[in-house]
């Protein structure tokens, strides 16, 4: 019996979770096979016939079993996207929507170039709003607050990842006590 391709597997991988009405499943499944192989699309779109391992090929097919099940591709993959940059994920945070970068948005066009600025992120969760005021204007100090230690976790490591922990600090708080 010969291994499964890369195309083979997506192709199956696709169909399961169109079944399973997922959005972009397509995408899904090849999101899921890069970061399985730890390969960029670029890579996965020129080597279509590689085979997989027995161990990658059951990585795979168990994320792609979770995905087709609801839980978020982020999760699945540790990381998230928002506002031209990549941060860290996991199932202590939600997941940041896309419309969440219209606060950035308004924040940049409403603050840009206030010296001394100061911003409160209540309910940080990853800290993707703080961390990305921290580089998008410069000068902002941004304080995130969270119940949630392991939230703050991620948080912590997302500004160290983006170097703006001289920026952006977190700590733990129960804002309503």
């Amino acid at each position: 019996m010969s291994k499964p391709t890369l195309l083979s597997l997506i192709n199956h991988s696709s169909s399961i979770l169109t079944d399973a009405g997922v959005d972009s499943p397509r995408l899904s499944a090849r999101l899921i096979m890069a970061f399985v192989l730890g390969w960029s699309q670029e890579k996965l779109i020129s080597n279509h016939h590689y085979c997989l391992t027995p161990t990658q090929s059951s990585k795979f097919t168990a994320l792609v079993s979770r995905r087709a099940s609801g839980e978020p591709l982020a999760y699945l993959v540790g990381r998230k996207e928002f506002y031209g940059r990549e941060f860290a994920v996991d199932r202590n945070v939600l997941v940041p929507r896309p419309e969440t970068e219209q606060i950035i948005d308004l924040a940049v066009s409403s603050f840009d170039h206030k010296p001394g600025l100061v911003c409160l992120d209540i309910g940080t969760g990853s800290g993707i709003l703080a961390v990305s005021m921290a580089l998008e204007i410069p000068g902002c100090q941004c304080f995130g607050c969270d119940i949630s230690i392991p939230a703050l976790k991620i948080a912590r490591q997302n500004a160290e990842k983006h170097s703006v922990s001289d920026k952006a600090f977190f700590f733990a708080s129960d804002m309503g006590k």
